[in-house]
């Protein structure tokens, strides 16, 4: 795979993999369902932990996204990204996520003991009292655990820089 992502759980010594690029001109022969896989370090075991992400409630096929892993509670973060679409030509359905623009993902948690993905906050849905906060690609995310804060730092949408 290409333009995924890993995020390691020390605590459960457990690594997830998420996302994936798939070509234009393959888009109409490959499966679009995102998917997520464990391997887990101590068994020398991979897991296939959801076979269609979107269908599970969380996002699309991604690529160019960002995770990160909050050791406490057993969450995994999961925030922008493009979402991979089908080629005009392919005839093949995909099942769009709740976004403003299906470009862009929004930001998910995966409950890594329920098994659980929650729509945290969609594409450009900001509360009142919150900053915006847009899907990019090409940025950087860190989970602070002393102080329980997610961290989204820089990134680009379309052509614009975001910081």
């Amino acid at each position: 795979r290409s333009c995924h992502k890993i995020a390691i759980d020390t605590a459960r010594r457990v690594m997830y993999v998420m996302g994936r690029f798939v070509e234009v001109d393959r888009r109409g022969s490959e499966p679009l369902n995102g998917d997520l896989f464990a391997y887990h370090l101590d068994d020398d075991r991979w897991e296939c932990v959801s076979e269609d992400t979107a269908a599970d409630g969380g996002p699309a096929l991604l690529y160019d996204l960002q995770m990160a892993v909050d050791e406490r509670d057993g969450r995994l973060w999961v925030f922008g990204g493009k979402v991979v679409l089908p080629s005009q030509t392919s005839g093949q359905q995909q099942q769009q996520p709740p976004i403003a623009d299906p470009n862009y993902s929004g930001l998910y948690s995966f409950d890594t003991v329920s098994r659980r993905w929650t729509l945290v906050r969609a594409d450009d849905a900001s509360p009142p009292d919150s900053p915006a906060l847009r899907s990019r690609i090409g940025h950087c995310m860190v989970w602070e655990a002393e102080r329980r804060l997610l961290h989204i730092l820089h990134g680009q949408r379309m052509k614009d820089y975001l910081r």
